[in-house]
């Protein structure tokens, strides 16, 4: 009996539009409609014929009238205009001004008597029947999503599109969204939530790529559970759930849908009895969305396994739950397109911020790996003359670590093999700059106009062979920093360039004429007396000058004497490491020698001896030979021991009581003697000279110039 009296006087208005339906009017006894142009009416006739509020339908004495309501151009029923009230039959035709509505008190009698009728309507009405005759709109969702022709005003669109470019997570995506919806549609209530996984529809394998899902009865008996994302209510009052076959419904046909008129009615409320008797105030108007969140659009793209799991994935799919209670304006059809664009912005925000967050995690590893490989590059080429405790390499260290937080041009000077680059690195990997790039060149290795080039790239047809633009090395070291080996060598021309790039940061490549500035910070390096290069016109004094902000003077090996075996044990674990093979040590014999020899070629010298003897030798220690040592080199030093052998044998005694006579002689006469005596043993090589002294060339030069005042 209850069912009968709720649906006692239940009938139907079905707009039509060039003979299809366009829209359906659930009629409640309780509550009259009224038909006009006002937007206030229930059913708005958008026509300069039809008078604001033109007609109004009713239910009285069990029987739907409708009556004009004082209208301009009449209201018509089957062609006979309405004097004061008429009954409405079954299928009888309300006219007013251009729009036809049919009166019916079942659907059943209409749809199924026209087979071309288009819309869910014309659906078998099983068990969903009382869904499908509430149900006044729907607007397909497209897969994948693609933005329709809205007619809605464009400032609202491009502004939530903008605000959904700014968010970071697709919840707060979500949020966004409803609140703009609410906004827009001057409602309270609503919410998106999440379709729980284990929910599976029944749709073809190529379903994400067609427009269309294939049809499920909504009564499936497979369970189907929300999460909510976001909700909104008004002011003491909770969100009122979505029922479970209206979301079931919207999911298997992927179809928006509008409801209207819906007072009361249970389908479209929370299904618990004690949910429905918390809410006291019903609902008018329900509109349920689905958004489709797994990205497809590369399908076409894949083959082999990775389709097939494409195909055997799970659809994953969010849903869009908005209502209007009585005291709120009534949604109507424009709100399903406002619904849809907002629900497929939606779609594309979740998209591009699952590809940024997979580019994120791909971005992380990357990064972790090239930690890694930074770790790994660094331990292979570790400042070797960073491995000791002598005072020497404390020294060093200690200024290292002071210039390495400045920006500060520094100019690394002392013998060949001593490790300036590998200085330079550590200054590098020190600075603020470590996360930029390290760019070596070695200036003595190429002629004048390719180590222009090389600095400073060249643009397309430059000179001959110059078939693209490159860039040059300044411009990769942007950022970074940038060592420059063998500087003493650069020619009188490049010189120029160099201080010009040195004094601005800019440059222009060759063959162009654009100014192009870098951040880039200079280290140099050199084994040449600058000095001397100065005075023989071969350096600018102003480059040497700009070079020279901080000079760091690197020690030899020999220098450091009680780091020769550390190093030459890193080295050899370091080979051991890469082959397994080779001796495990050095015997009492070889350590011995490699103490005493003065390794004039210092680190590399010592690293290339020990990559010899970890090659060549058979036995567990490596023995003298294998260290192969140039005979070059033991020759004049050997000749350099003889003669401080000779007079480190002479006694006191013995030099008092000799057949020369004494004369009285300062320690700088003594000095003097000796440099002019080893220069006339190197037949005037200064570097050698400076060498066998153990002293710098510059120093050297000081003192001779000294000697000739």
């Amino acid at each position: 009996m209850t069912a009968m009296q709720q649906n006692q006087g239940s009938a139907y208005l079905i707009l039509r539009n060039g003979g299809r339906w366009s829209d359906v009017f659930r009629l409640i006894p309780t509550q009259p409609l009224v038909i006009g142009r006002s937007s206030k009416n229930a059913i708005v006739i958008a026509d300069d014929r039809s008078s604001r509020r033109h007609a109004e339908v009713f239910y009285e004495n069990e029987a739907w009238k409708v009556r004009d309501l004082g209208s301009r151009n009449g209201t018509f029923v089957d062609g006979t205009s309405v004097q004061s009230v008429h009954s409405l039959q079954t299928g009888q035709v309300i006219q007013v001004a251009g729009v036809s509505m049919s009166f019916v008190e079942s659907l059943d009698s209409v749809f199924p008597n026209e087979p071309n009728a288009a819309g869910p309507l014309s659906d078998a009405l099983g068990e969903n029947a009382s869904l499908q005759q509430s149900i006044s709109h729907t607007q397909e969702i497209n897969l994948p999503p693609t933005i329709i022709d809205s007619k809605q005003p464009r400032a609202w669109m491009v502004n939530l599109a903008y605000k959904l470019a700014q968010q970071s997570s697709w919840e707060q995506a979500c949020e966004v969204v409803l609140e703009s919806l609410l906004r827009e549609l001057k409602i309270q209530a609503g919410a998106i939530m999440r379709v729980d996984s284990d929910f599976v529809l029944s749709v073809p394998s190529k379903a994400f790529s067609s427009k269309t899902l294939l049809n499920t009865p909504a009564s499936s008996a497979q369970s189907l559970r929300l999460a909510i994302i976001c909700a909104s209510e008004r002011p003491g009052k909770a969100y009122r759930r979505v029922s479970e076959l209206l979301a079931k419904h919207v999911l298997t046909n992927s179809q928006a849908v509008l409801a209207r008129n819906i007072q009361n009615d249970p389908i479209f409320g929370n299904q618990s009895e004690s949910a429905q008797a918390s809410q006291a105030i019903s609902t008018q108007t329900v509109l349920c969305a689905p958004i489709p969140l797994r990205d497809n659009s590369d399908h076409d793209k894949l083959s082999g396994d990775k389709l097939e799991k494409v195909k055997e994935a799970k659809p994953s799919w969010a849903l869009l739950h908005l209502y209007a209670r009585d005291d709120e304006p009534s949604l109507q059809s424009d709100a399903l397109e406002i619904a849809a664009l907002a629900t497929q912005l939606l779609t594309i925000a979740y998209q591009q911020l699952s590809r940024q967050k997979q580019i994120e995690k791909k971005l992380q590893a990357t990064q972790k790996q090239v930690l890694a490989l930074k770790s790994q590059l660094y331990d292979h080429q570790t400042d070797s003359s960073m491995i000791g405790s002598s005072p020497a390499i404390i020294k060093l260290k200690s200024q290292l670590a002071r210039v390495a937080p400045t920006h500060a041009t520094v100019l690394l000077r002392g013998e060949s093999g001593v490790g300036k680059e590998l200085a330079a690195r550590e200054i590098h990997r020190q600075s603020t700059r470590s996360d930029g790039p390290f760019i070596a060149i070695n200036c003595g290795a190429l002629a004048s106009q390719l180590l222009e080039s090389e600095l400073f790239g060249h643009e397309k047809g430059a000179f001959t062979g110059a078939t693209d633009r490159r860039l040059g090395k300044f411009e990769l070291a942007d950022g970074g920093t940038i060592f420059l080996d063998e500087v003493g060598e650069m020619s009188a021309e490049i010189q120029v360039k160099f201080l010009r790039a040195l004094e601005n940061q800019s440059f222009e490549r060759v063959g162009g004429s654009k100014l192009l500035s870098v951040d880039v910070r200079v280290i140099a390096a050199t084994n040449r007396d600058l000095e001397e290069a100065i005075r023989e016109k071969s350096f600018r004094s102003d480059l040497y000058f700009r070079l020279r902000v901080v000079e760091i003077i690197l020690p030899s090996l020999r220098q450091r004497p009680e780091d020769i075996l550390p190093l030459a044990e890193h080295f050899l674990a370091t080979f051991r490491q890469r082959s397994a093979l080779g001796p495990t040590g050095f015997s009492e014999q070889t350590r011995a020698i490699m103490q005493g020899y003065r390794w004039p070629g210092n680190i590399r010298e010592l690293r290339n001896a020990i990559e010899r003897a970890h090659v060549l030798s058979v036995h567990t220690l490596a023995e003298p030979d294998d260290l192969a040592l140039s005979s070059i080199h033991l020759s004049d030093e050997e000749k350099l021991n003889e003669e401080k052998q000779e007079a480190a044998n002479v006694s006191p005694s013995e030099s008092i009581n000799s057949d020369f006579s004494y004369r009285e002689k300062q320690l700088e006469e003594l000095e003097r003697d000796h440099i002019l005596a080893t220069l006339r043993y190197t037949e005037g090589q200064k570097s050698r000279a400076a060498a066998i002294l153990g002293i710098e060339r510059s120093t050297l030069d000081r003192k001779l110039k000294k000697y000739e005042e």
